[in-house]
């Protein structure tokens, strides 16, 4: 070879050599750009938890009801009183485990057990869902697989609103824990064995959280060890197991650790939490299923148009609070989903998107089988989780559809699906922030009426043997916890009665004879009427929209009305004595007047408009105070 020869060879390698380096550079950019782009698509995300964060850092806050009981706990992480069960339900258990109130528990230790804390950890940890979601769908599929999870979230939070972020309520919290456990699983089912201690994490969380997700945890778990199973069948050996060795160790030892205290209370306690569920769902409640066809209505609702997901009505009954119900002809819409999804996946190259598709088919027909074993009214916060499992769907089979089409190779329509979902999720999660905002701190009439009576409560002070604060244990708003939580933060000397410290506390139950006196907390106009005429009793805390005078006439056109329906034989209609409709439902009644119905309509009407409760508190000896006024309900 000649000298000229070899002098063109090497000018052609260094040619190709600096070619490779300028592809290298380029794909190295592309990749460094798609990362940019994924974490702005999440801060975007994210938005509504960091309004959340700067707008309700610091101010008082005072939470009522749930929220109360849930802070009240959350406090109880660092006192002799360790919680070993989760935030109570009305159906007389609490939710499995206590991981909620130890989490919550650690920046509220850091920042002097305030109650603001409770609200903003609530709020972070829906962050921290979201980018835990955010960071496995980059590592499996990068910015377009991003950019579905994110839409998938933000959809998620359209359906709900503003109150998700600023009520540190356990369904509420462990909505996007949801979310992210489905893409899990989807992982799992695809053999990334890395996912394994992070989902049995999250699975633990929601279960422990809200019982109302065991069906769906339950059945995702069976899926994912089904394919697991297929797999090891396919393979034909024993390879894969080293790559789940540890990661099953890792997850058995996160079980144990966290599923200890909820055995250790079950065999410390007379009637131990467990047993409690075990009762309730083993036929021990009196209330009976919505049944099949209901929860086929109600999973159909999802599908109306437009969808509450992308921002139509998802509302309720007035009356009865019962979530409402769509025609069962739109299941065809998921139906047809499925068949599309099924077929676009087909054959092997497409395994993953199939899995997934299937895991999103499974996921609905368990939740509308879970749907129709809800019992009593089925109240919306019940299955918060049903947008979610609609939404999976939805965007799975897109996605699937997107893959079979080779749309990622197509770089017009890669931009356009990266922008469309920065358009999306800019519009859901600003509208959400905005709303934040917009939002008073006081986020409910009742929580501001929890504050006005608690601090007229608290500068009024107790005797030194205490008091009972009591409340009908039907009721659903529950204001009484939230006045309690208040008290207890001030270290005033109250406590519940000794049948409800399995709720508050071990160390807050007490007798009757225990005490000074009970304290009633009324929550509507009616049993404030009510409590208030009894002998001895004395009102010591009120809260009311309207004047002096308007809220003394209400309470004695209510004192007649009450004691009409009482001579009447119609106990069955006082509850709808504080409603706006009351000279309707009430009318014709022997006994009862007319123009007193009126004029009370007219007053419910302005309370309405004015917005906040007719509540307030009526002190009496505990010798004479009623033990209940469920009839009052």
């Amino acid at each position: 070879m000649t000298a000229a020869s070899r002098q063109a060879d090497a000018a052609i390698c260094s040619e190709e050599l600096d070619a490779s380096h300028g592809n290298e550079r380029r794909f190295r950019w592309l990749r460094d750009r798609q990362a940019l782009l994924a974490i702005g698509l999440t801060l975007l995300a994210l938005l509504p938890v960091l309004v959340t964060v700067v707008t309700r850092s610091g101010p008082r806050y005072v939470p009522a009801g749930d929220m109360g009981m849930i802070d009240l706990r959350v406090r109880d992480v660092w006192s002799a009183d360790f919680p070993l069960v989760g935030p109570f339900s009305r159906y007389g258990w609490s939710h499995p485990g206590p991981l909620l109130f130890w989490i919550l528990a650690i920046p509220s230790r850091l920042f002097g057990q305030a109650a603001w804390v409770t609200l903003v950890g609530g709020a972070v940890l829906q962050g921290v869902a979201i980018t835990w979601l955010a960071v496995l769908a980059w590592r499996r599929g990068r910015l377009p697989l991003v950019s579905v999870a994110l839409v998938g979230v933000t959809l998620l939070y359209v359906s709900t609103g503003w109150w998700i972020m600023l009520e540190p309520w356990n369904p509420n919290i462990a909505l996007p824990f949801f979310a992210l456990f489905v893409f899990q699983s989807w992982l799992l089912a695809t053999g990334d064995a890395r996912v394994l201690p992070g989902g049995v994490l999250v699975a633990t969380f929601l279960v422990q959280t809200h019982v109302g997700y065991v069906p769906l945890v339950a059945v995702a778990a069976v899926a994912v060890l089904v394919y697991a199973v297929l797999d090891a069948r396919a393979h034909r050996d024993r390879s894969g197991w080293s790559r789940w060795r540890r990661q099953v160790w890792i997850s058995l030892a996160i079980v144990f650790l966290l599923w200890l205290p909820v055995l250790i209370e079950q065999v410390t306690s007379s009637y131990g939490n467990l047993a409690r569920l075990a009762d309730y769902f083993s036929g021990g409640n009196p209330e009976p299923v919505v049944g099949f066809a209901s929860g086929l209505r109600l999973m159909a609702a999802e599908f109306r148009v437009p969808p509450p997901w992308l921002g139509g009505a998802n509302d309720s009954n007035p009356f009865t609070g019962a979530a409402s119900e769509g025609s069962v002809f739109l299941l065809l819409v998921p139906l047809a989903l499925l068949g599309i999804g099924l077929y676009v996946t087909r054959g092997p190259a497409a395994l993953a998107p199939r899995r997934f598709v299937l895991l999103a088919g499974v996921m609905l027909l368990t939740g509308t089988v879970t749907l129709a074993r809800v019992t009593g009214v089925p109240y919306p916060y019940l299955f918060l989780w049903r947008s979610a499992v609609v939404i999976v769907l939805v965007l799975t089979v897109a996605w699937a559809t997107a893959n079979a089409a080779r749309l990622s190779r197509r770089r017009r329509a890669s931009v356009s699906g990266v922008v469309s979902a920065f358009i999306i999720v800019a519009l859901g999660s600003g509208g959400l922030a905005w709303s934040i905002v917009d939002h008073p701190s006081d986020v409910s009439e009742f929580e501001r009426a929890t504050r006005t009576i608690a601090s007229q409560l608290e500068r009024r002070g107790v005797a030194p043997r205490g008091v009972i604060l009591r409340l009908d244990t039907a009721s659903l708003i529950a204001l009484q916890r939230g006045i309690f939580d208040e008290l207890d933060r001030s270290d005033v000397s109250v406590s519940v009665d000794e049948s409800l410290d399995y709720q508050f506390g071990n160390r807050r139950g007490a007798r009757p004879a225990d005490v000074e006196a009970v304290w009633w907390v009324a929550e509507n106009g009616r049993s404030l009427a009510f409590l208030a005429s009894l002998p001895g009793a004395d009102v010591i805390a009120r809260s009311t929209p309207l004047a002096p005078d308007e809220e003394q006439e209400a309470e004695v056109l209510e004192r007649r009305i009450l004691d009409g329906l009482v001579a009447a034989g119609r106990g069955d209609l006082v509850g709808n004595v504080d409603g706006p409709f009351v000279a309707l439902a009430l009318g014709g009644v022997p006994g009862v007047d007319q123009r007193d119905l009126d004029r009370l309509a007219a007053l419910n009407a302005k309370v309405d408009k004015k917005g906040g409760c007719r509540c307030g508190v009526v002190a009496m000896r505990p010798d004479v105070a009623p033990a209940d006024v469920a009839w009052l309900s």
